[in-house]
């Protein structure tokens, strides 16, 4: 499968560790640092309109509560909005978790749907009660760092992340490639 290929925007905001945590891995602070901020794939889909739709992605660092007892130390929140472009709004908001659920295991980022569509506000929230979200089985995240500050991986095997599309519902079988560079590094 092709990955997307976002380019940030403005530079990324600061992201926090989800309080209590420990001190934060390098690794996990590097990867959550780098996936804070306003992205767009707006080069892929002129490359190739037919393929790829052009997406702005606007992932806001904020505080969770609530995380699930699964959810490794450090963690670092985000709520993620993808908005097509011209559109007035979202096509879709969730929200995930970077984390490192143990020293031996990959980076991972862990996914949530909100029960129902989140009310637009003029500003995103900063605090977020992951309670109230829905986990999304076989769509996590494994990431390994191959190099200084580069982070590869994908989803978890097997075809387990599926999800319902368009009128008729169809359900559809989500397989991805992931590749994170951090600037400067």
């Amino acid at each position: 499968p092709r990955a997307p290929s976002l380019h940030r925007s403005p530079p990324p905001s600061l992201c926090t560790p989800s309080p209590p945590s420990p001190a934060p891995t390098s690794a996990a602070l590097r990867l959550a640092g780098a996936l804070g901020g306003r992205f767009s794939n707006a080069a892929q889909s002129a490359a190739d309109p037919k393929a790829f739709l052009p997406v702005t992605l606007l992932n806001t660092p904020l505080a969770a509560q609530n995380l699930p007892a699964s959810i490794g130390k450090p963690s670092f929140a985000f709520l993620s909005s993808s908005t097509l472009a011209g559109a007035p709004a979202p096509y879709k908001t969730s929200a995930f978790v970077v984390h490192h659920p143990s020293p031996m295991s990959p980076l991972t980022l862990t996914t949530f749907k909100f029960p129902s569509p989140p009310t637009p506000q003029s500003a995103p929230p900063t605090r977020l009660d992951f309670s109230v979200l829905l986990p999304s089985p076989g769509c996590d995240i494994h990431l390994l760092e191959t190099a200084p500050g580069v982070f590869e991986g994908g989803l978890e095997p097997g075809g387990k992340c599926r999800f319902v599309k368009g009128e008729p519902a169809v359900e559809c079988v989500l397989e991805s490639a992931v590749r994170v560079e951090v600037e400067g590094e």
